[in-house]
């Protein structure tokens, strides 16, 4: 249960970083979509081991 809040949480953070990509120059920008990949990988492996 708590590996797909954590997953819930990561995903929001996901989110948020992609939006931040927006707002900013070109490098803050790789920077931003960079960790929103790290956070879906994260949440996508959280959800995994809470389906096993």
């Amino acid at each position: 249960m708590f590996d797909q809040i954590d997953a819930a949480y990561y995903l929001m953070r996901a989110g948020e970083e992609r939006e931040k990509a927006t707002d900013t120059d070109l490098r803050e920008a790789d920077r931003h979509r960079t960790r929103a990949a790290l956070f879906e990988k994260k949440a996508r492996t959280l959800l995994g081991q809470a389906a096993a």
